[in-house]
């Protein structure tokens, strides 16, 4: 019994890190002034549930509960008993195969992960032309925009492909 306690501790930790980490991505789209009207990708909104993760060059277990819900340049992310939400912003970029670039900016103080005022920076792609899935890839560290959709061991990069729902 102990042992599923641990477990259920353990997931919670992660959902919150991967909620941590979704702030971070949303806040990477934000437009530096903040005024972002000018700039909405439409085919990101909607409700995306996790496909595959991968963060430090390894795969990342998500629970299936989790959702990343978009609309207009809104978000909210998580589970239905934890989540995260906040602000997208959108830089214009053209939606190509090497990505556009996207800041994830958290409006919560995470419970217990402080994401309020986070920016995340990330880049983004569609993985499949219909737009059914996307690709996100966030640095964490807050410091600098991902270059490429991997992540590598020694980093705070994470990898994220959503399927629409």
């Amino acid at each position: 019994m102990a042992q599923e306690k641990s477990s259920g501790t353990d997931e919670e930790r992660r959902l919150r890190f991967v909620a941590l980490l979704l702030a971070a991505f949303l806040t990477a789209c934000a437009a530096p002034g903040g005024n972002n009207a000018n700039h909405l990708d439409s085919s990101l909104s909607g409700a995306w549930s996790v496909k595959k993760a991968e963060l430090s060059g390894k795969d990342f277990s998500v629970p299936a509960s989790f959702e990343f819900s978009v609309s207009g340049h809104e978000y909210r992310a998580g589970t239905p008993f934890n989540n995260d939400r906040g602000s997208l912003v959108f830089f214009g970029d053209a939606v190509s195969a090497t990505g556009a670039r996207l800041d994830v900016i958290g409006d919560v103080f995470g419970n217990p992960v402080p994401i309020k005022g986070r920016r995340i920076q990330a880049i983004y792609r569609y993985a499949t032309p219909d737009k059914r899935e996307v690709e996100i890839c966030y640095d964490l560290t807050e410091q600098s925009r991902p270059t490429a959709f991997s992540t590598r061991a020694g980093t705070e990069l994470l990898c994220m492909v959503y399927v629409r729902k």
